[in-house]
């Protein structure tokens, strides 16, 4: 028999819930669900991840390199946009920030050193001022209530194979807005 967290979850939960109606009951009940969700998505991340990283070799060690390295970084992100979610350590919350930050930054490096422009990069007109305050809202510590996060969804097969969206052209974004109300 095969239990996964979730199940063993499940099981720890829900004796504690039928024998104590309470709000703490309430309270564990909601965090339970919280903890579940936050773990599903997890694993969709780390399967999306593991599956845009098997690649077909082509020859260029570089080139092999960052189409590998770009689905551990979103996945990264991924998984640092469910910690901002569900996670509540206020700690943990900032350091999930500077990860999707530094792995945006490093996505992006990591395109341009191998003559690519970065997922999302707008090259037929000058958008200075709206990339300053893409980058000033993504990358500084922020103390609003919203944060907004732009993640791409090219594979590394789409970039190899179709040049346009290899320059930053075709590429599907979603713009996901977090909410950051910190625990009471």
């Amino acid at each position: 028999m095969s239990v996964t967290l979730v199940g063993a979850l499940a099981i720890f939960v829900a004796p504690a819930a039928a024998a104590e109606p309470s709000a703490a009951t309430g309270a564990a009940s909601a965090d339970a669900a919280n903890h579940a969700a936050f773990l599903a998505e997890n694993d969709r991340a780390m399967e999306r991840m593991m599956n845009e990283m098997a690649i077909t070799p082509s020859g260029d060690v570089d080139r092999d390199f960052v189409h590998m390295m770009v689905p551990h970084h979103r996945g990264a992100i991924e998984m640092a946009m469910a910690q901002l979610r569900y996670g509540r350590n206020r700690q943990l919350r900032r350091l999930a920030q500077e990860i999707i930050a530094t792995q945006q930054q490093e996505i992006a490096a990591m395109y341009l050193a191998i003559g690519l422009a970065p997922p999302g990069a707008d090259t037929s007109a000058d958008t200075s001022a709206d990339t300053s305050a893409t980058t000033a809202a993504t990358t500084s510590p922020t103390t609003s209530a919203t944060r907004s996060v732009t993640t791409s969804a090219t594979t590394p097969a789409d970039m190899s194979s179709d040049p346009a969206a290899a320059a930053g052209g075709g590429h599907r974004h979603r713009t996901v807005h977090h909410s950051h109300k910190e625990p009471r």
